[in-house]
């Protein structure tokens, strides 16, 4: 197998124009108009290639920042592009979708949405309300939603994975080219030169280097292998320069689940392989300055520190307790957020704060879904589940640490992708 088999060339073209346009905004900041320009064709090029465009919306958000910045414009072009692709897509099979129906988490999904908009009609804080309503059913909804567009096919499912892996390529060399080209690295976290969250930055090349893993599981061509080890060392690389802590354990955690996994293993094994991890992940850190990493895992300065989130964690709970049933309503965590957070960083304690009980036992039973079928699932394809499972386990992990709910989407899209590849009716490749 080739990866390159499962992914048209074009594609791959695109990607290095792309990157090429992102570098040419940043080297040469009085091109500005005539690359946006640029840009705005590529986009309208990428709408052609519903896969991609879907890829894009879910860890591609790196172009665009590095194009215009942090901006609420982003979540309005990834939106508009993965709402095309997948259209697109849809018009294309004229197939009836059997999955979507066949779960229950589908159930808890559809509650939990209603539950936040319930959540609006008392929270003190509807202006946010909305904004957080909005950013759900656009980001959540349609990551959770896109699996089941591919689902008469698992063929086209790993097919959207093999786009993913290469626009989480695309930020390894964008990446790599920054960083060599500067040195502000060593002093601050590499977030794309101001543009981008570090912590994004690291999500989404965690997220290509566990799909990197199954890959060289499947591949036999020694180059190919080569290739991929080279991108998992740089990959990890950058994430240690972002300075996010929460992504390097996550990885580390989930990397090793899918070398426990992968096969059928002994115990002895299984510790070998957390011994192994363990030790290489600090020669690892060995390679880095240590005034580098002096400098990002020790310090607070941050914009919501480890002290800071203890904080945060510590206001949602008691807010839990002070309104245990229905929460303060969505967005309502917001008021008592001790004026450094719009969210208490862990999306458990965000639902219990916001939605109370009722909304947390909600979360929970979609959350965990996964779990209920892994031996069957193991049995069926082994190497794509323990994929999925490892993607789950690192994007949840993460949920725990960083973000919002609206900004976990990713959980969204794993889950409707374990429950397509788990469904009875579709056949496994």
């Amino acid at each position: 197998m080739k990866i390159i088999s499962s992914i048209d060339k074009k594609v791959i073209v695109l990607v290095i124009v792309l990157d090429i346009i992102a570098i040419g905004i940043g080297i040469l900041p009085i091109a500005w108009a005539m690359l946006i320009g640029v840009g705005a064709i590529g986009l309208v090029f990428i709408t052609h290639f519903p896969l991609f465009g879907i890829s894009i919306f879910l860890v591609g958000s790196y172009l665009f920042s590095f194009f215009i910045g942090e901006s609420q414009i982003i979540t309005i072009v990834l939106v508009a592009i993965a709402l095309t692709g997948t259209t697109l897509y849809y018009i294309d099979r004229n197939i009836p979708y059997r999955n979507l129906q066949n779960d229950y988490a589908t159930l808890s999904f559809v509650l939990f949405s209603g539950l936040l908009i319930v959540g609006f009609f008392y929270t003190p804080n509807k202006v946010y309300a909305v904004s957080k309503i909005y950013r759900y059913f656009m980001f959540n909804s349609l990551a959770f939603m896109i699996p089941f567009i591919f689902s008469d096919d698992i063929k086209s499912l790993k097919k959207l994975y093999a786009n993913i892996f290469y626009v989480a390529l695309g930020l390894v060399i964008l990446s790599s080219i920054l960083i060599l080209s500067t040195n502000s690295y060593t002093y601050s976290r590499f977030n794309l030169d101001g543009r981008m969250n570090p912590i994004w930055i690291a999500r989404i090349i965690g997220v290509g280097i566990l799909i990197s893993l199954y890959y060289l599981q499947q591949i036999r061509d020694r180059k190919t292998k080569s290739g991929l080890v080279l991108y998992i060392f740089i990959g990890l690389w950058i994430i240690v320069l972002t300075g996010s802590r929460a992504p390097i354990i996550a990885l580390l955690v989930s990397a090793m689940v899918f070398m426990m996994f992968i096969q059928k293993r002994s115990h002895k094994f299984k510790i070998l392989t957390i011994a192994g991890a363990l030790s290489f992940s600090t020669i690892l850190l060995m390679l880095i300055p240590s005034t580098v990493i002096m400098s990002k895992y020790t310090t607070i300065g941050s914009k919501v520190s480890v002290l800071q989130r203890f904080a945060l964690w510590e206001k949602a709970i008691e807010i839990s307790f002070d309104n245990p049933f229905i929460g303060k309503g969505t967005g309502g965590f917001q008021l008592h957020s001790l004026g450094f957070s719009k969210y208490p960083h862990n999306i458990f304690l965000e639902t219990s704060s916001e939605l109370g009980l009722i909304g947390l036992v909600i979360m929970i039973s979609f959350f965990f879904r996964p779990f209920w079928d892994i031996p069957q699932m193991f049995d069926k394809d082994r190497a794509f589940s323990v994929l999925m499972l490892s993607l789950w386990v690192f994007v949840s992990f993460n949920a725990q640490f960083s973000g919002d709910v609206t900004g976990n989407y990713l959980v969204w899209f794993f889950i409707g992708s374990w429950i397509v590849l788990s469904s009875e009716k579709v056949k496994v490749v």
